[in-house]
């Protein structure tokens, strides 16, 4: 598809053919306008929460002759979806942390439980946050792969809604999210880094889940090397804590990739 990066070009390959496909923090409508293009959508919403980044994607979308095609929105999150709008929603290009914030708000509440919907995910960091909101709100991962573009190596989960297991019902949705939250960050480092990597990547002995391990485990030496020497208590509980940390890494990379971490 013109005009989109091998990042982006993955994500549009994981909406696949939707009827319509909402682009939250659309980026000056890069995807959704090539989606339209390329028929792989009928049309499209893009939401920007930002004035500039609003007025740059309505720019670029009727430059494209799209107007009609595209709807091009201002708002937080999912707020200027109704539900049964669309049939698929991306985000992507956002920490892990909003993402979880957006999906557990009570109006994602409402678009996203009035019926089975696709969510196209790609996290710039906190990947495992996603996967566990995804079991704790009765979602299953169905693609979660790996792309190097420009040196970096992006996540992209699809999830699609569960259609034979519970799910979280609407009026739980934003109140239960604290709850969720606390319970992802009271998680074991062994599951903690399973989530991280996410399973698919390690029952596919995935390399470039292999070299995010790499860098990990780098990033906790350095830091255990800066803190060889603790001076307080709270220093040698956080030395502690990596040590425990690079541990189960080691553990796990060993066990997926058969070889010395």
């Amino acid at each position: 598809m013109r005009g989109l990066t091998a990042r982006l070009l993955r994500v549009a390959e994981l909406v696949g053919r939707v009827r319509r496909v909402a682009d939250i923090g659309s980026d000056h409508g890069l995807l959704p306008i090539a989606l339209v293009q390329e028929h792989v959508v009928r049309t499209a919403v893009a939401i920007e929460l930002n004035e500039g980044p609003f007025r740059a994607t309505r720019e670029a979308v009727l430059r494209a002759g799209l107007e009609e095609t595209i709807s091009v929105r201002q708002g937080d999150g999912l707020h200027p979806l109704i539900p049964f709008e669309v049939d698929a929603i991306v985000l992507a290009g956002m920490g892990g942390q909003t993402i979880w914030n957006i999906l557990t708000s009570s109006h994602a509440a409402r678009v996203l439980s009035a019926e089975p919907m696709r969510l196209v995910v790609q996290p710039m960091n906190g990947s495992g946050l996603i996967r566990y909101w995804a079991g704790a709100y009765g979602y299953r991962i169905d693609a979660d792969v790996r792309i190097r573009d420009s040196g970096i190596i992006y996540e992209c989960l699809r999830l699609d809604a569960r259609v034979d297991g519970p799910r979280m019902p609407p009026a739980d949705w934003a109140d239960i999210a604290p709850q969720r939250r606390r319970e992802y960050e009271e998680l074991g480092s062994d599951d903690k880094w399973r989530l991280a990597f996410g399973e698919h990547a390690l029952q596919a002995g995935c390399l470039y889940a292999a070299e995010q391990m790499q860098e990990e485990g780098a990033k906790l030496r350095r830091a255990l090397h800066d803190l060889a020497y603790p001076k307080n208590d709270r220093a040698y509980a956080r030395a502690a804590e990596m040590s425990a940390d690079l541990a189960a890494l080691s553990r796990l990379y060993e066990r997926v990739f058969k070889v010395r971490f």
